[in-house]
């Protein structure tokens, strides 16, 4: 813990706008058949979970910075690109989505993984461990809640 502090993270946080965008969409512009107002699981604790933990993860990216972390142009693009393919893909799973395709796996993959995947992605490329672990966590709740839907 000692190379991380209390900080703040406009990058992080321009980036987390970047993955909300969709959402904003899909509140003003429901799609007719919207199958993702009922994704709640059976098991509610997994659905308390899921919440803190996104709450957590983007907190931590935001208010938790790495003190050692060191801008370099070679890791920002590799990550920069990696980042960029997640929210395309999770871009086109929203488009499809509000267009009316509503497969459940197609929203599993382009619209459930991809986020927390993304956030995972972010905090490695800031250093922040603990956002990464987050987010890994997350992950594992977001798609959970999910699967007990569809399964």
């Amino acid at each position: 813990m000692k190379s991380y502090k209390f900080g703040f993270s406009l990058f992080c946080l321009i980036a987390y706008f970047i993955q909300l965008l969709p959402n904003i969409v899909w509140q003003l512009f429901p799609p007719q058949n919207d199958v993702l107002a009922t994704f709640d699981s059976p098991i509610k604790i997994l659905n308390t979970l899921e919440w803190i933990f996104g709450i957590l993860t983007i907190f931590i990216l935001v208010i938790v910075v790495n003190k050692t972390y060191r801008k370099s142009e070679n890791r920002a693009k590799k990550f920069l690109l990696s980042c960029g393919i997640l929210m395309a893909i999770y871009y086109i799973g929203f488009a499809a989505y509000i267009c009316g395709f509503a497969n459940v796996w197609w929203i599993f993959l382009t619209m459930v993984i991809t986020p927390p995947i993304y956030f995972g992605t972010l905090a490695l490329w800031q250093k922040n461990l603990w956002g990464a672990v987050s987010s890994v966590i997350f992950l594992a709740l977001h798609a959970a809640v999910v699967l007990t839907v569809i399964i």
